[in-house]
């Protein structure tokens, strides 16, 4: 393994997202805790559009300013608050941003307004008057992890692979094509284009919103 050495922001700035938690794990690892937030830092602000991507896919029916005040506000708490993260990969770093994003998305459908509170990646704040936010409201407003859990169980691989991608981990129609095509392209499975992720995606939407209606009704 190289030896640890500190960069400058340009260079971190040119590292992909790899690249910059390998780096902040390395300079945690040698004490210099200040080059460790910088690269979290600049790895979290460089989420901002499949960030926006994420949001917009659960929010786009509330109109183009909440959807922006929601990233925006994601996204600061995401860099105010990565420094803390203890992931050690890239897909770690995304997960811990994009809790941030559900938590906002949560936070506003219950309140019908974006706080200006911090919310951060171990889900504390915005307050509600128990000194928490409400596991019940976040359950509320957004569909149950089971539900959805066990909608992605009745699709094929390729496919839950894109619903993933595309919901859950925010990237975008023509990045989720892409990836899911070099993993699953030649394996038997059709090849996977941007078309095909907005159909499997919106069937996947009314698959759950059939099996939360009768989970409500049961």
């Amino acid at each position: 393994m190289a030896a640890y050495r500190p960069i400058d922001e340009a260079s971190l700035a040119r590292l992909d997202d790899s690249g910059l938690i390998e780096q902040a794990l390395a300079a945690r690892a040698a004490g210099d805790l200040e080059q460790a937030e910088l690269a979290l830092k600049i790895f979290a602000f460089g989420l901002e559009a499949p960030l926006r991507t994420f949001v917009r896919g659960r929010m786009g029916s509330h109109g183009d300013a909440v959807v922006e005040e929601i990233t925006e506000r994601a996204l600061e708490d995401a860099i105010r608050s990565i420094a803390r993260l203890r992931g050690e990969t890239a897909e770690e770093g995304r997960a811990f941003v994009f809790k941030i994003a559900r938590l906002r998305i949560a936070d506003f459908l219950r309140k019908g307004r974006v706080d200006t509170d911090s919310i951060d990646g171990d889900g504390a704040g915005p307050l509600d008057r128990q000194g928490e936010l409400s596991v019940g409201d976040i359950a509320d407003a957004i569909d149950t992890k089971l539900v959805f859990d066990q909608a992605l169980e009745g699709l094929r691989p390729d496919h839950r692979e894109a619903v993933e991608l595309f919901l859950v981990s925010g990237y975008s129609a023509r990045e989720t094509a892409e990836m899911v095509g070099s993993r699953f392209d030649g394996s038997g499975d059709d090849s996977m284009s941007e078309q095909n992720v907005n159909q499997i995606v919106s069937r996947f939407r009314k698959d759950l919103r059939a099996r939360l209606a009768r989970e409500g009704s049961g």
